[in-house]
């Protein structure tokens, strides 16, 4: 049996994935990943929302999306556009190349070396 997921802001686990979609969905993230040249970047930001859920909870994506479907909470807390079906999650994911997937985490999570103007920032995991 699956533990439903629920979001709880008293949760450190929970306000660092808060951290981490907000990143996602950022519109730094939408240019990072045109950059990469990727077809549809709204869906893939959803799909990669997904994924970085479904992967920090160690569940199944089918679950994950399951749960969003059926947890209007959850879907507000990640704030998706479309749910993506199980099957096109699948077969979006695996026309990705490994090397656009390692790019795009590493340019969003990349620390700025503008440091004398912004300041040093760190991003905790």
């Amino acid at each position: 049996m699956n533990i439903p997921l629920i979001p709880d802001l008293s949760n450190p686990k929970w306000l660092i994935i808060q951290q981490i979609l907000k990143s996602i969905g950022s519109k730094r993230s939408q240019k990072i990943a045109s950059r990469l040249k990727i077809q549809d970047i709204s869906i893939f930001i959803d799909c990669m929302k997904i994924l970085v859920l479904a992967d920090s909870f160690e569940k199944d994506y089918s679950y994950v999306i399951s749960e969003i479907n059926s947890n209007i909470s959850l879907k507000r807390f990640i704030s998706l556009g479309n749910v993506p079906e199980v099957d096109y999650f699948y077969k979006f994911i695996s026309k990705l190349e490994n090397n656009q997937l390692d790019t795009y985490f590493r340019n969003i999570f990349k620390i700025s070396s503008n440091t004398h103007k912004k300041g040093r920032r760190y991003v905790i995991i």
